[in-house]
């Protein structure tokens, strides 16, 4: 049986420091499947387009607008966060506990740090909605 087409994504960011969530939804531009790995694409507002890449234990995103931001995150390990913005290029260290792989459910928890001192932990996830 053919799946239906993903329409729309809920995305939810939530904020361990600041104690509050956010989540809205979007329209797939467009989604793929190709054996174990996912792409999507949505548009966030009219400035900015999200692309986003799952396999396995690893989620990859970019953020592209007026500001952009490209990060990789893996399961157990540390990575980089990269901000480029007009007040220049901020690289922020990722440590990434989980990341959720379930048919048309996808999450990533991670701390953020700026050098060795903790900043906050972030849950991002999107849900696809198919028609």
């Amino acid at each position: 049986m053919k799946r239906k087409k993903a329409a729309e994504v809920y995305i939810m960011n939530a904020s361990k420091a600041a104690n509050q969530s956010e989540k809205t939804r979007a329209n797939v531009i467009s989604f793929s499947e190709y054996y174990d790995t996912i792409n999507f694409v949505y548009e966030e507002s009219e400035e900015y387009r999200v692309y986003v890449v799952v396999r396995g234990n690893q989620l990859s995103c970019m953020r592209i607008g007026e500001s952009n931001t490209f990060c990789q995150f893996i399961e157990g390990k540390k990575t980089t966060l990269i901000k480029d913005s007009e007040i220049g290029l901020n690289l922020i260290t990722t440590e990434t506990h989980h990341i959720k792989n379930e048919d048309d459910n996808y999450e990533v928890v991670y701390d953020l740090y700026t050098g060795d001192d903790y900043i906050d932990t972030i849950t991002m996830s999107w849900e696809i909605i198919r028609q």
